[in-house]
């Protein structure tokens, strides 16, 4: 008699900046109902979690994630005006160092594919050998924002710009069932730029006594409203966000994941990292309701493969 074949777990862990807090919630959940990657695929802070819980780190990102403050984030993102970005990542890089997150991607205890951008002609780039820090630091680079990373000959940035759901990775690895994670990929959902605010003297005026607030409205003119401009990040942000969210919509629609786990987290801006717990409680409750579906399907898996 042979043996029973067990279906292959492939993790296809997707792009989104703080967002990606949620990757470590829906990996919680699965671990915590015995659903345990064979495969780990990850673009961006998808590749980051996935890592982390490659090497079994995952508990250590966590605790690190719900101590950040803003001085540590700013200590950390080494803030710099030179070298392809805004940021180095060299000091992220030397936090996930500290937790133990390094080593050679060839010799993780779960096989890992990082997705990265060549800067050069917009190839999509998998990264399964080499450096497991160098290949992070590629997979996150935002244009603009953090430095590119010189790596293989190549420089090479965020692979959100092509794969932002790394679907097509686990496939290639040989899972047998694909998990993937897509963070807020629908722009209809988004709140995050600036909204029109109340001119501060009319606001004075409404709060004064009407003796006084009528003859002033009389020579006010009428009462309008200040709009203040989107900044350097909601601008670089957001347009990365949507052109995302179009690229994520068709890869998903020509490489369809047997699960698709969507973490609601329209109020979450790409540089909420300090707002991890919500972040991670969101991909929690996602997983969660995720779960009778994963284990239909590993069910009827499992048949197909044994039967």
């Amino acid at each position: 008699m042979s043996d029973v074949r067990i279906p292959r777990i492939g993790l296809a862990l997707g792009s989104g900046g703080a967002k990606g807090w949620a990757h470590i919630g829906v990996l919680e959940v699965l671990l915590e109902a015995g659903i345990r990657p064979a495969i780990i695929t990850g673009t961006s802070a998808g590749a980051l979690v996935g890592a982390a819980a490659a090497l079994d780190r995952l508990q250590a990102l966590k605790k690190k994630v719900l101590g950040l403050n803003l001085r540590q984030i700013l200590s950390a993102l080494e803030i710099r005006l030179s070298g392809g970005g805004i940021v180095s990542g060299r000091g992220i890089i030397r936090e996930l160092e500290a937790m133990g997150i390094s080593g050679q991607v060839e010799e993780l205890p779960v096989p890992f594919t990082a997705v990265a951008t060549d800067l050069l002609n917009g190839a999509e780039v998998w990264l399964r050998r080499g450096d497991l820090a160098s290949a992070i630091h590629a997979s996150i680079a935002i244009p603009g924002v953090i430095a590119p990373v010189r790596r293989d000959g190549r420089w090479l940035v965020d692979g959100g710009l092509v794969n932002p759901v790394p679907v097509s990775a686990a496939r290639a690895l040989g899972a047998d069932i694909i998990i993937a994670v897509a963070l807020d990929q629908d722009v209809s959902l988004r709140h995050r730029l600036p909204e029109e605010r109340e001119d501060p003297l009319e606001a004075l005026v409404d709060n004064l006594p009407r003796f006084l607030s009528t003859p002033l409205r009389r020579v006010l003119p009428q009462m309008t409203r200040r709009e203040r401009s989107p900044g350097y990040a909601d601008v670089v942000t957001s347009a990365i966000d949507i052109m995302q969210a179009h690229i994520a919509r068709t890869r998903l629609a020509g490489e369809p994941p047997h699960v698709l786990i969507r973490p609601m987290l329209p109020n979450i801006g790409t540089f909420d990292f300090d707002r991890g717990a919500e972040i991670i409680a969101a991909g929690r409750e996602a997983a969660q309701a995720a779960l009778p579906h994963i284990h239909q399907i590993q069910g009827r898996m499992s048949q197909w493969l044994n039967g």
